[in-house]
């Protein structure tokens, strides 16, 4: 058996590893991919003049940009999953209401709190009130 690495040519990014017989000539390749004998990871590797060569790590303003999403997209469910809170008909007393409000607050302040943040659990998010 062999492995077989199939990579998208233009951008070197492996689109999958195979294995298969030795004596295996052709392998079926869609468009605009090419084939290089070993095996990779398309999570650290790429193609590089048929080449498997590891990938450069991200910058940290890549990975700002990653954290800052994930915390908008938590941070996002928070709010919505406590808007209830907020409506004037609810059964909260005001002095609760006060508390949740508070709440949100820190959750919509997390994204200056943590703006330069490199990684998601760098975050410590705020409790809600009991």
């Amino acid at each position: 058996m062999k492995t077989i690495t199939i990579y998208n040519v233009s951008t070197g990014e492996i689109t999958r590893v195979v294995n298969c017989p030795d004596d295996v000539i052709h392998l079926q390749l869609n468009a605009g991919e090419a084939l290089v004998e070993g095996f990779s990871n398309d999570a650290t590797q790429m193609v590089v003049d048929g080449e498997i060569v590891d990938k450069e790590p991200p910058s940290d303003l890549e990975l700002n940009a990653v954290a800052l999403w994930e915390l908008r997209n938590i941070r996002d469910e928070l709010l919505v999953s406590s808007d209830w809170t907020q409506l004037p008909d609810n059964a909260l007393s005001d002095a609760t209401k006060a508390l949740w409000a508070v709440y949100r607050q820190q959750l919509r302040d997390l994204t200056y709190t943590y703006a330069d943040i490199l990684n998601i659990s760098e975050v410590n998010f705020p409790s809600p009130p009991n």
